[in-house]
C-alpha cells in the first residue's frame, strides 16, 4: 500500500481484469466516457494543477476514496521525524550552550 492509500503496481495488475469488465465508465445510454470523475474539467477550471497533481493521479486518488472505507491521508507525517530530531538537538545543544554561559 502506498502512503496515499493507493494500491501498488502488483495490485493494479491484479485489478486490471476487474476494471476491464467494470461498467462504471458508461453513461445511461451505454456509451463510454473517458473521465467519470471529471478530473480534466476540474484541472482546466482551476487553470493549473491541484498541488502538482495530474488528472490521472487525481482520478486514481478519487477511486481509492470511493472504494475504501477508511483512508489515511497524511502528507505531513514524515515531516514530524526531522521536527522531533530538531527539538532534541535544540534541547540538548541549547542546554549545553546556556550551561557554559551561566
Amino acid at each position: 500500500v502506498r502512503s496515499d492509500g493507493g494500491a501498488t503496481a502488483a495490485a493494479d495488475a491484479r485489478n486490471a481484469d476487474i476494471a476491464a469488465t467494470d461498467d462504471s465508465s458508461r453513461d445511461a445510454d451505454g456509451r463510454e466516457y473517458d473521465d467519470p470523475w471529471g478530473a480534466d474539467a476540474f484541472l482546466e477550471d482551476i487553470d493549473g494543477t491541484a498541488y502538482g497533481t495530474r488528472a490521472g493521479e487525481l482520478r486514481e486518488g478519487l477511486d481509492v476514496l470511493a472504494s475504501k472505507e477508511t483512508v489515511w491521508i497524511s502528507p505531513g507525517t514524515p515531516f514530524l521525524v526531522p521536527v522531533f530530531l530538531g527539538l532534541l538537538v535544540a534541547l540538548l545543544y541549547g542546554d549545553l550552550l546556556v550551561g557554559t554561559i551561566v
